[in-house]
C-alpha cells in the first residue's frame, strides 16, 4: 500500500504558496521593531549605569524597564536603594545627556534580595 502511487501524495510534504518571510522583514515590522528598540535602550541604560556607579553598586543594580517617564531599577538590598535614591537627580541628568530619554522624570527603585542558599536548605 505504501508503494501505491494513489497514496504517495500523502507522504509528500505539503507545499505552501507563500515562502517564509525573511527575518529582516519580520524584525522591521512596527511591533518587533519597537520591542528591539526598547531592549537596546534598556541595555544602553544599564551600560551607562554600570560605568558611572561605583563597582559595588553596579553589580547589584539592574534595569527593569522604562515606562511613563519613569526608569525602574532593581537592587539587592534596601541600603543600596536608599543610597541610590539620594543620587536620583544626578542619575536622571546623566541619562538625559547620554541617552534618548529626555522625558525621564524619575527613577523608581525596587528591592529584591539576591538569592542565597542557607545551610541545610534545598532549592
Amino acid at each position: 500500500m505504501l508503494n501505491d502511487p494513489a497514496f504517495s501524495h500523502r507522504l509528500m510534504p505539503m507545499q505552501t504558496e507563500k515562502d517564509p518571510a525573511p527575518i529582516n522583514t519580520l524584525l522591521g515590522e512596527s511591533s518587533f521593531a519597537s520591542i528591539i528598540q526598547k531592549a537596546r535602550l534598556l541595555l544602553k541604560i544599564e551600560q551607562i549605569l554600570r560605568s558611572n556607579l561605583p563597582e559595588n553598586f553596579a553589580t547589584h543594580c539592574h534595569v527593569l524597564t522604562f515606562k511613563d517617564n519613569t526608569l525602574i531599577l532593581q537592587v539587592d538590598n534596601s541600603s543600596l536603594a536608599t543610597r541610590l535614591r539620594y543620587q536620583e537627580d544626578e542619575l536622571i541628568d546623566l541619562l538625559k545627556m547620554q541617552t534618548e530619554l529626555p522625558a525621564i522624570s524619575r527613577i523608581q527603585i525596587r528591592t529584591r534580595p539576591a538569592a542565597t542558599l542557607k545551610p541545610g536548605k534545598i532549592l
